[in-house]
């Protein structure tokens, strides 16, 4: 019995290795694409909402190449819709969800008033109790990892 609990240990934290690589390597493709932290604009609808949650944060990534005409192009693509969309605009789509002691929401906004045009992706998170904050700390280094790579995906996704 000790033998089978030592290769499920050590097959545990190979496992969680490789996963903590792929993450990183993550990381560096979006940073490579050129998408990068930024302050959550004051345009967002979630602005609000950002200074009164538990956390939030904002990246951004310029389109070069090819872009989103409008909104409702780029919700084709949007990866995490959560429980469903509690705001539109012509430039914002906004999802809420749920996660075990958290709630969250999530703005995809597109920004077409410069050049390049931008996407952007806007969260926040509020937790609800002690498993939410646990679980945020878990969560946490993945989230830092996985948004700019998903807003990398959402910009590559774009028609040309």
């Amino acid at each position: 019995m000790g033998t089978l609990f030592k290769v499920l240990i050590v097959g545990a934290i190979i496992l969680g290795l490789v996963g903590a690589a792929g993450l990183g390597i993550m990381a560096v493709v979006a940073g490579t694409h050129d998408v990068k932290q930024v302050p959550i604009p004051k345009s967002c609808s979630l602005y609000t909402n950002s200074t009164l949650w538990d956390f939030a944060d904002a990246y951004r990534r310029p389109m070069d190449f090819n872009s989103y005409r409008d909104i409702k192009q780029m919700e084709e693509n949007v990866s995490i819709k959560g429980e469903g969309e509690v705001h539109r605009s012509a430039s914002e789509l906004v999802y809420a969800g749920k996660l075990p002691g958290i709630d969250y929401q999530v703005a995809y906004r597109l920004d077409r008033s410069g050049h390049p045009s931008a996407i952007e992706l806007v969260t926040i998170y509020k937790f609800k109790n002690k498993q939410g904050k646990y679980l945020w700390k878990v969560f946490k280094p993945i989230h830092k990892c996985l948004a700019p790579y998903m807003l990398d995906k959402l910009g590559a996704r774009a028609p040309s």
